[in-house]
């Protein structure tokens, strides 16, 4: 259990950083093929957030807030999925 908290917790960054550049990208060049795939990259982020923190609270038996970097990890699901309902609840991509 212990190795698949780790892989995942080495794979949150890199998702992250690609979604970020699926965003950047569409923000500079607006590709209307982007547009659809931006979405799907952050709730594939999200998804795998979720399931890490899920993972973590079972593994360890204490939720993720115990220390600063666990707060750090449920702060960065809590504003991403914020912005994923924002998005779309508005419909603006």
């Amino acid at each position: 259990m212990n190795s698949f908290i780790d892989f995942l917790n080495n794979l949150l960054p890199f998702l992250y950083i690609i979604t970020f550049a699926v965003y950047s990208y569409d923000f500079m060049k607006a590709n209307k093929r982007l547009a659809n795939y931006k979405r799907l990259f952050l709730f594939s982020t999200l998804l795998i957030h979720l399931i890490y923190l899920l993972t973590r609270t079972t593994g360890f038996n204490h939720p993720p807030i115990t220390n600063v970097f666990e707060i750090f990890t449920v702060l960065a699901f809590s504003v991403s999925f914020s912005y994923f309902i924002l998005e779309l609840v508005t419909d603006i991509r």
